[in-house]
Parts: C-alpha cells; structure tokens; sequence
C-alpha cells in the first residue's frame, strides 16, 4: 500500500503553512501586531507546534487506528460523536472559507464579471477530484513545486530587503502592543496547531517514528520564510498601509526594483498560492470525510466524497455576501472555533493517559481459593 513518506510530509506542510501566511493573512497579522508582528509568529508557532505533538503522542499509542475509530473507546460514544461531528463541521466550514477566499481573489483579479457560483464550482470540481485520487496523491501533488515554491519566496524576501531604511529596524523591538500580539499570536496558532489533524489518518504515514521530525522541519522553515517576508513588508510600507492592503505579498513584489521581471513574477506567485490553496481545501475536505467514513465503520471514503464536496461549494457560496463580511467572519469565528477542534486531540491524550495510569495503580486480585 502506498503511504506518506517524511520527505512528503516535509514538503506540504512547509507549503501548506506559507500559502496562506503570505497570501491572506499578511494583512491581518500586521493589523494586529504592527511593527511586533514577529513576536506572534515565533510564539504561535511554538504553541502550534506543542498542539500538533501532543496530537503526536495520541497517535502514536495507536498507530495502527484511525482516532474516529478509537476515540470511543477513551471518551465514550456519545461525547465521541460529539466530538468527530464538532471537528467535521469545523474543517469543512473552513474548506469552505478558503474557497471563498481564493474564489474572490480570481473573481476580482482576474475574471471580473464572472458569477462566483462558476469559478467556486470549478475550484470545487478540482479539489473533489483531488480527495477522490486519494490521500497520498495529495501529499505527492505538492512535491513537483517545493522547490519552486521556495525559490519565490526566497527570491522576493531577498530582494525587497535594499530598500529597507537602516534605522526603521529599530521600529522592531520599540513599538509593541500587547493585546495585538495575544490576538495575532491566537491566529499563528491556529494555523500551525491545525496540522493536529494528522491524529485522523496517522496510519497513512510510512514512518510514524519520523513523521513528527518532518512536521518540526516543516515548522522551523515556515517560520523562518514567514519572518522574512512579514518584517521587510512591515517595514516598507508600515503598520498602517500594509494592513489596509487585501494582498500585500503582491504589492511588495511591484516594489521591488530589480527589473521588469522580478515586478511582473507575481503571475507565477499567484499559480503557486492557487495551486497550495487549492492543495489545503483538498486536505481540510480528505478529513472530514475520513472522519466520518471511519466514524460510520464505512471501508471506502470516495461514497462520500462528493457530497460532502457539493457541501464545501454550497457554503462557499451561503457564508457571506462581500469580501468584507468574509474578513471579519474569519477573523471572528475561524480562529476561536479552530483553536477548539485542535484542543480535542488534546483531550483525547489526556483522558487515555489518566485511564492507562489508573489502570497501572489498580491492585491485582488474587483469585480465591
């Protein structure tokens, strides 16, 4: 059977945190935190990251099951159903944010006058068709651009860095804003915490003992291109106009003055976010129908593949009427209801490990005689 190997592993998740930093929440995090916008993401990184090895740990002490399958056995059936049906509905509602992210970003970028139902529908089409071919295809999609990918953001962090004013620096470490930060710090976690979900199909990885290895690589590099990109950005432009800009990362390769080829690159930019984004709705889809599938004690996920497709366009398409409405409904209700759907692994370790060592300190009965 083909399974995830740690080098694949390695590679989407790298991609899969970068699409969106530098695509939607750029502007966002530099809104909250100004010119401190680097503290949150080596803060939120770390808890994210604490997140996704406590969810780690939970699959490793069944590394052969799915958590929809076992997590009754921890917690009971019914607060179990509760639980898988909570997490399902959060990674299809967030599906169906980034669809209406990336859709409105096409709609208004590029195709102008087209019906959202038309471009939703189509992206949803892909990424249906993605989920359908299978978990490892997924992983697998993600390898033939890293190193693209990569190069991109390197190259426009590298070279947006000459026109950085020397002592702006110093706005860095002398403008803070606690409640900013605690805010974009709780969105960083969010983001890295969301790779918990790897608790719901752990035995698709090849080398579970590696896996989380791959996960902290993946982690260490994000952050480190994330920083990269944000702290030129804030600098350039500040706190006020980079917020205000829908797509910052954008604006920033037109700044750069190297040639006509490094201002007009931001096409090839905008594939690599198509394609990532494309990639994590298809990820966040694969979940919740794995979910349910192994809740239901169902032996194929593809029955429910596309319904549950024709569910993420539909809410896409329900959720908000403007870009505007979307902004403040992500950042109002994704965030908070994430955090809650990644703790869940969380309780799951908790209460195994309190019942295994229960179990250790109950005294053994001598039979009678």
């Amino acid at each position: 059977m083909n399974k995830i190997t740690p080098l694949q592993t390695y590679m989407l998740f790298t991609q899969y945190l970068l699409s969106t930093l530098v695509s939607f929440l750029a502007a966002p995090l530099i809104q909250n935190a100004g010119y401190s916008v680097w503290i949150p993401v080596i803060a939120g990184s770390l808890l994210g990251g604490t997140l996704t090895y406590l969810s780690f740990k939970l699959s490793c002490r069944r590394p052969g099951r799915y958590m929809a399958e076992y997590g009754q056995e921890i917690i009971g059936r019914p607060l179990h159903y509760l639980f898988v049906l909570f997490m399902s509905f959060v990674y299809l509602f967030t599906a169906a944010l980034v669809l209406r992210q990336l859709t409105d970003f096409i709609v208004e970028i590029y195709l102008p006058g087209t019906p959202l139902w038309a471009v939703a529908g189509l992206l949803g089409l892909c990424t249906t068709r993605l989920v359908h071919s299978g978990i490892t295809n997924i992983f697998r999609s993600t390898q033939g651009v890293f190193f693209v990918t990569l190069a991109l953001i390197v190259l426009v962090a590298v070279a947006s860095c000459q026109d950085i004013v020397p002592y702006s620096v110093v706005s860095l470490v002398s403008n803070f804003d606690g409640r900013g930060i605690f805010s974009a710090t709780a969105i960083i976690t969010g983001l890295f915490g969301e790779m918990t979900f790897i608790a719901l199909f752990f035995p698709k990885f090849k080398e579970t003992g590696r896996t989380m290895k791959a996960l902290v690589w993946a982690i260490v590099t994000s952050r480190v291109l994330t920083l990269g990109n944000l702290i030129p950005m804030v600098l350039l432009f500040g706190p006020s106009l980079a917020a205000n800009l829908t797509y910052a990362n954008l604006e920033m390769t037109r700044y750069i003055q190297l040639g006509n080829f490094i201002q007009n690159m931001d096409p090839i930019l905008i594939l690599m976010w198509l394609f990532m984004l494309l990639v994590k709705i298809s990820l966040f889809l694969y979940i919740t129908v794995i979910a349910v599938t192994q809740t239901l004690k169902m032996k194929d996920t593809r029955p429910l593949t596309l319904p549950f497709g024709v569910t993420v366009v539909f809410l896409c398409l329900w959720m908000v009427n403007s870009s505007e409405t979307l902004d403040r409904f992500a950042g109002n209700a994704e965030v908070p209801m994430m955090l809650l759907a990644e703790l869940i692994p969380v309780v799951y370790l908790l209460v195994d490990a309190f019942r295994s060592r229960f179990k250790k300190r109950q005294p053994v009965r001598e039979p009678s005689t």
